[in-house]
């Protein structure tokens, strides 16, 4: 499995699911009952289906993954965060623009209550649903949470540069639709 995840962050998605189904297969021998194994492979499936746009694969994983969850952590499963993200990027693949930006601002309201406001993986998720929002064409909430983005990263953040050139994206997104609407 580790095999598989370190071939999706290389983006060779297509070997890494090819490397699930050998995982998967050697899984079967410990049952399809609630383990972090078969969690996690579900989990990792998941995720790069919805990455490579086999939308209805992905979402039969993920519903996977969310039921091991719940089998293995309850309602408390600390997996929610990513499983959420997951269903926002199921969501925007299939031109559910709506249901994902939903789904990213859960997601983002979940990392602040587990990691606060200015933890790295809030504002990664925050950072996520600017980027999400100016392709709806949302102009006005992008911008507004860009400006909160850039306030909440740390000018010593090697990322805060970044999230400077999205401030300015949205800025500059929302005047030119106020000027085409003059």
């Amino acid at each position: 499995m580790d095999r598989a995840d370190s071939l999706r962050i290389a983006g060779r998605n297509a070997e890494a699911l090819v490397e699930l189904a050998e995982a998967d297969t050697y899984s079967a021998a410990f049952g399809d009952g609630p383990t972090t194994a078969v969690l996690n492979l579900a989990t990792l499936r998941a995720i790069i289906a919805a990455r490579t746009g086999e939308h209805a694969l992905a979402q039969e994983q993920l519903d996977r993954a969310v039921a091991l969850g719940r089998g293995l952590f309850g309602e408390k499963d600390p997996n929610r965060a990513m499983f959420l993200h997951t269903q926002a990027i199921i969501h925007r693949g299939r031109g559910e623009s709506d249901l994902a930006a939903d789904v990213a601002r859960e997601e983002w309201a979940l990392r602040k209550s587990e990691v606060g406001e200015r933890g790295v993986q809030a504002l990664v998720a925050l950072d996520w649903l600017v980027r999400h929002l100016l392709t709806q064409e949302h102009d006005n909430d992008a911008l507004a949470l860009a400006r909160q983005l850039v306030e909440l990263t740390d000018p010593s953040d090697a990322q805060r540069a970044n999230r400077q050139q999205l401030l300015e994206r949205a800025r500059a997104r929302a005047d030119q639709r106020a000027a085409d609407k003059d």
